[in-house]
């Protein structure tokens, strides 16, 4: 076998090792953080050995590096000699122009772009050669490794993993959702969990100007009065103005008084401690104090320490879920309360399913969900307050109604409620 020969194999075993490990870079540095911790619990054997590979991917990349720097060398210096040999004026420029796109092409970009197309399959395949070059590479890669530690230790640099941010992770949940990897539904779960991420008290809270307060000393009376026209259950107290918040009263201890089963003058003898967390509150740690401390409402308090407005944890929730869950409170919803006798106040959003279960009924409808709506759907019209309307068991009155919308309903047994009229 004569110098040309070999030297011509020697070539085009350099290029497809230039090709082998620009494929094996492509291939093996495309496998996920779970693709990798996958082949750590495989029985496979290769998948075992990629995982031991990738357990240090410095090592593994100074492989690839050298033995593609030492391959397209190789091939670059024995091209151009027989380049020089046919034509010693211009061989070295006909080297340049002939081999540095064929490298280019068919030995980096083309074997990189079909390793991603099926980058695990590649890996997989291109593993025993690489593991072969890797302990051939050991002492190149060893002294290497020296001189890189010593340069960062010279210059105090230190190796980093970059973590993904909030807009590169919205990214990928579209991406997911496109390519059918994530559903619909946990892609806008994931979604909303990345802008709750975000936002702080100041973004969720009723504002001031929206939010309901009592005065300290109001009777309870009157207080009741402000709970059924609000339709929430707790409600802060305030003294001289709104910047003086001193707690908070639950509607649920004032029934007793309210009704006179009890005596008591005001609701100053309710009022319950209440929390401040300043506007700027992200919500993450918002909802965090709001779970360890078994907080149902606090007050958010601008950077003078004024009242900016209220938070309540169902409206935190409901920012996570991506749903409105409340409007102040979403319990109120279900609550029924008795305020004499068989006499009941229940919201007008309780479910017609749960008002059946409650009160023994077998009412139906065939667009409302709630009794507000049914009852607007058996009138054929907006109700005013006062307005009744007969089930086969109860008569429901409607004691609040705001902007056409029944907010509280009196459920009335309908024997007591003939002896009311007579």
């Amino acid at each position: 076998m004569d110098q040309f020969t070999v030297e011509i194999i020697i070539l085009a075993l350099c290029f497809i090792l230039g090709a082998f490990f620009s494929g094996s870079e492509s291939a093996f540095f495309s496998l996920t953080k779970s693709d990798i911790h996958r082949f750590s619990q495989s029985t496979n054997r290769k998948e075992r050995s990629i995982y031991k590979l990738m357990k240090n991917p410095q090592k593994i990349l100074i492989t690839i590096l050298v033995g593609n720097l030492f391959a397209n060398l190789i091939f670059s210096t024995i091209s151009t000699k027989l380049f020089l040999n046919v034509w010693p004026d211009w061989g070295h420029f006909i080297s340049i122009a002939v081999v540095t796109p064929l490298v280019i092409i068919f030995s980096e970009i083309s074997p990189k772009i079909i390793a991603l197309n099926s980058y695990k399959a590649t890996s997989k395949n291109f593993l025993p050669l690489l593991q072969l070059f890797h302990v051939l590479i050991f002492p190149v890669r060893f002294l290497l490794l020296l001189f890189t530690d010593a340069m960062m230790r010279i210059f105090d640099l230190k190796l980093t993993h970059k973590k993904i941010t909030k807009d590169e992770l919205g990214v990928a949940v579209r991406l997911g959702e496109e390519q059918g990897i994530i559903a619909k539904e946990e892609g806008t779960f994931i979604e909303n969990v990345i802008r709750f991420s975000k936002k702080d008290a100041s973004n969720i809270m009723f504002p001031r100007s929206s939010a309901v307060f009592i005065p300290y000393g109001m009777s309870i009376r009157k207080a009741m009065k402000v709970f059924l026209e609000s339709g929430v259950i707790r409600i802060p107290v305030y003294r001289q103005d709104l910047d003086h918040v001193i707690g908070v009263v639950d509607s649920r201890e004032l029934i007793p008084y309210y009704w006179g089963y009890k005596k008591a003058r005001n609701i100053n003898r309710f009022i319950q401690e209440i929390k401040f967390f300043p506007a700027s509150r992200e919500l993450h740690d918002l909802l965090s104090d709001f779970l360890s401390e078994g907080i149902q409402i606090a007050i958010v308090v601008d950077e003078y320490g004024g009242t900016a407005g209220v938070v309540t944890l169902n409206k935190i929730l409901s920012e996570l879920m991506g749903r409105d869950m409340t409007k102040w409170e979403d319990d109120s919803k279900h609550v029924v309360r008795r305020i004499d006798g068989n006499v009941s106040i229940i919201s007008g959003e309780m479910q017609i399913d749960d008002f059946n279960y409650r009160f023994g009924e077998q009412l139906v409808s065939r667009n409302a969900d709630s009794i507000g709506g049914y009852i607007i759907e058996m009138l054929s019209s907006i109700p005013k307050r006062g307005e009744v309307f007969s089930t086969k068991k109860y008569v429901l009155r409607v004691r609040y109604i705001k902007r056409n919308k029944i907010e509280t309903v009196e459920v009335i047994p309908r024997n007591p409620f003939e002896e009311i009229k007579r």
